[in-house]
């Protein structure tokens, strides 16, 4: 018992010389008839057979575009990778990988103040707290 084999012309489905444009089209169409899976009542020659087996790869297409489209954009809108700031020209700045680390606090919020911010950062008993200038 089981599902019937169709008998299948493999001429009738190979695409004539000189016409590679129809190749890719008549392959994926001759997969679908040699390899298909009888699953619903539709007999496998009809059109939304063929067309359903695109569905998978256009969500996954789909979903690859939609979470790279978001990855770059928020990567962008975020300013990152930033290669270049002025505190690498600082001299200090090369010891920044092996045993310091920098603080670099910038000065664009209205609430910033020079002298508070001076103040509070030499309270903290820091080898240096310089201002560097863009």
């Amino acid at each position: 018992m089981g599902p019937r084999r169709q008998k299948l012309d493999m001429r009738k489905h190979v695409p004539p010389e000189g016409r590679a444009s129809a190749r890719p089209v008549s392959c994926a169409r001759r997969s679908v008839l040699v390899y298909s899976i009888q699953c619903s009542v539709f007999p496998v020659s009809r059109w939304f057979t063929f067309l359903s087996s695109f569905i998978p790869i256009t969500f996954e297409l789909t979903v690859l575009g939609a979470s790279l489209t978001a990855f770059f954009c928020s990567l962008g809108l975020s300013g990152l990778p930033q290669p270049y700031h002025p505190m690498f020209n600082l001299p200090e700045f090369e010891r920044a990988s092996q045993d310091r680390f920098f603080l670099c606090i910038e000065a664009a919020d209205p609430q910033f103040d020079t002298p508070r911010t001076r103040s509070f950062l030499e309270s903290l008993d820091p080898l240096t707290v310089k201002e560097v200038a863009k």
